[in-house]
């Protein structure tokens, strides 16, 4: 039972960084879009400024899919664990 315990910390920490890597994600990606929008303001939607930052966002998206799945596994586990206390 011990064991468990020091198990169910380990992935609460995992989790939580997760959880915080998932914010910073989604903030830079609010930035980004911020900026696409101040690009197509001022008419340069098609500038291969635009396109990096579009490219960015898409890694971004692919990295916050990635991360909420870990979330979610971690979460599973935990409650897995949890089960057998």
């Amino acid at each position: 039972m011990r064991n468990e315990k020091i198990i169910l910390a380990e992935l609460d920490i995992e989790t939580k960084g997760a959880f915080d890597a998932l914010e910073q994600t989604k903030k830079k990606s609010e930035e980004l879009k911020n900026q696409l929008d101040k690009l197509t303001e001022s008419g340069q939607k098609n500038s291969e400024h635009y396109k990096k930052i579009e490219a960015e966002i898409r890694q971004l998206n692919i990295e916050s899919k990635s991360l909420t799945s870990i979330i979610d596994a971690q979460l599973k586990k935990n409650a897995d664990l949890i089960k057998l206390q």
